[in-house]
């Protein structure tokens, strides 16, 4: 959550993104709050998380910025988590997920050694999956 953004839609993204389908491979994993905010962001959304049965762990805050830094397939501004899906971002269904940057194995050529990398930019959008 950066510095302009708006707390009660940061947590309603938090809730779509962690509790809604919490076993799914696209699930929040972690929540950065930029430290203007964190005083008054952190504790509601603690509360609201432990209300629905999920453990939390902190850690120091980062030194670089979230979305240009963080190494990860697709990072989310503003939106929830359950958009990093194969169909959402265009890639079409899903056959078997990997963590790894690079998916192919064998012999690769130029096409399988090209990292892509979403950055997914909204205003508050959700998957609306739950019920």
């Amino acid at each position: 959550m950066d510095a302009p953004a708006d707390p009660d839609l940061a947590l309603n993204l938090l809730l779509d993104g962690k509790v809604a389908r919490p076993s799914a491979c696209n699930a929040l994993e972690t929540l950065l709050v930029h430290a203007d905010l964190a005083a008054e962001f952190l504790p509601r959304a603690a509360a609201m998380l432990r209300e629905r049965g999920v453990e939390l762990r902190g850690d120091e805050a980062p030194t670089e910025r979230f979305d240009h830094a963080l190494r990860s397939a697709v990072v989310m501004v503003n939106a929830s988590s359950l958009f990093s899906d194969g169909g959402e971002l265009g890639l079409g269904a899903e056959i078997g997920i990997s963590t790894a940057r690079l998916h192919a194995y064998e012999p690769m050529g130029a096409e399988s050694l090209t990292i892509e990398r979403f950055v997914v930019r909204g205003m508050g959008q959700t998957r609306n999956l739950r019920n």
